[in-house]
C-alpha cells in the first residue's frame, strides 16, 4: 500500500542500542532525513511508529512491550547531525501554550491553501504530485516535519531523566494542541512518541509520572481505528459543523477520497453522480474547517523562528 505519511522516522532514526552490547558502540545515532513526502512507506512493525497507508489510514502496531523482551537504553548519546530546527535551543526552552499556538499559526496557511482540485485529484502520492497536488504534499511534509522534530527533541536527551522530561514536555504540548483542534500536529506528536526509536526507550518512560502516562494513551484514544476512526470522525465533524477552529488530520478525508475514486474511477469526460456525490461530502467538511481562523491567537516571534519550516 502506498504511504500517505511516509514512515521516515522508522526508516531514518535508529534507537539507541541494547545496553548489553559492547560500551564502544552502545551510543545514540541519531542523524537522519525525512522521506519524501508521498513517497512509498515500510510495512509497520512491532514498536513501530504509525504507518499512513493508501491516503493516511492509520495501521497501528500493537505499542505493548512483549512481556519477555526488555529493552534498555544508553545512558548518553553522540553529538547528532545537521537538525531540521535550530540546535541552540529546545523545546524546553518554550512552553506548551507557545509552542502549540505557534504550530496553529505555522499549520493553518498551509491548509488553507489546499484546493478542492488537489484533493479531488487524488494525486497526492504520484510522480507530478508537486504539479497537481502541491498544497496537499506541503501539508504532509508539515507533518513529517513536526514527527521528525519531536522523535530529536527526546533522542537530543543525555540521560533517561533528561529524555523523559522532553517526552512528558511534548505530551503537554499534544494536550495543549488538542485543546486547540490542531489535531495535525497532534497526531504528528503523538506518532513521534510512538516510533520505535522513542518508544522503546523503557528507562525513560519508566521516569514518565502517572499523570502523564494516562494523559498519553487518552489522547492517542481519540485516534483509534475503532469502527473505522469513529471518535476522529464524530470530532473533527462535530467541529466542522460548529464552526470552531480546527486544523485537521487531513488523512483520514484522504482515505476516504482514495475509496471513492476506487470505487467511482473517473475516465474522463463527465463524471458519475455517484463519485461527485460521495466526493462533494468529503471536500463540503474540509472547506467548512478551511474557514478557521485561530485569531485569537498571537504571534509570538521567537518561538515561531525556532518552529519555522519552509518545505
Amino acid at each position: 500500500m502506498a504511504s500517505f505519511y511516509p514512515d521516515g522516522l522508522k526508516n531514518g532514526l535508529r534507537p539507541p542500542l541494547s545496553e548489553e552490547m559492547s560500551s564502544s558502540s552502545s551510543r545514540v545515532v541519531r542523524s537522519a532525513s525525512l522521506a519524501a513526502a508521498a513517497g512509498a512507506g515500510a510495512g509497520a512493525g512491532a514498536k513501530a511508529a504509525p504507518v499512513h497507508g493508501h491516503g493516511g489510514a492509520v495501521a497501528r502496531a500493537t505499542l505493548h512491550h512483549h512481556p519477555h523482551v526488555q529493552h534498555h537504553e544508553a545512558s548518553s548519546s553522540s553529538s547528532s547531525s545537521s537538525a531540521p530546527l535550530s540546535s541552540s535551543r529546545s523545546s524546553l526552552d518554550f512552553s506548551p501554550d507557545d509552542l502549540a499556538s505557534q504550530l496553529c499559526l505555522l499549520d493553518l496557511p498551509v491548509f488553507r491553501a489546499i484546493q478542492p482540485d488537489e484533493l479531488a485529484s487524488c494525486s497526492w502520492n504520484k510522480r507530478n504530485k508537486l504539479e497537481v497536488a502541491p498544497n496537499v504534499v506541503a501539508f504532509i511534509r508539515r507533518f513529517n516535519h513536526v514527527s521528525f522534530w519531536a522523535v530529536q527533541e527526546v533522542l537530543g536527551g543525555e540521560t533517561p531523566r533528561k529524555r523523559a522530561e522532553a517526552v512528558a514536555h511534548l505530551v503537554r504540548l499534544a494536550k495543549r494542541l488538542h485543546e486547540l483542534n490542531n489535531l495535525h500536529s497532534e497526531f504528528a506528536v503523538l506518532s513521534a512518541l510512538q516510533s520505535a526509536a522513542i518508544y522503546r526507550l523503557s528507562r525513560t518512560w519508566q521516569a514518565l509520572s502517572r499523570r502523564e502516562r494516562v494523559t498519553f494513551d487518552r489522547l492517542l484514544d481519540l485516534f483509534s481505528e475503532r469502527d473505522n476512526f469513529a471518535r476522529l470522525r464524530e470530532h473533527m465533524g462535530g467541529t466542522a459543523l460548529k464552526h470552531d477552529d480546527c486544523i485537521p488530520y487531513l488523512g483520514l478525508y484522504l482515505t476516504d477520497l482514495i475509496h471513492v475514486d476506487m470505487a467511482h474511477p473517473h475516465s474522463g469526460g463527465m463524471e458519475s453522480q455517484q463519485r461527485q456525490f460521495k466526493m462533494n461530502n468529503i471536500l463540503r467538511i474540509v472547506s467548512e474547517l478551511q474557514r478557521s481562523t485561530y485569531e485569537c491567537l498571537s504571534v509570538v516571534p521567537e518561538c515561531q523562528h525556532y518552529l519555522r519550516y519552509e518545505p
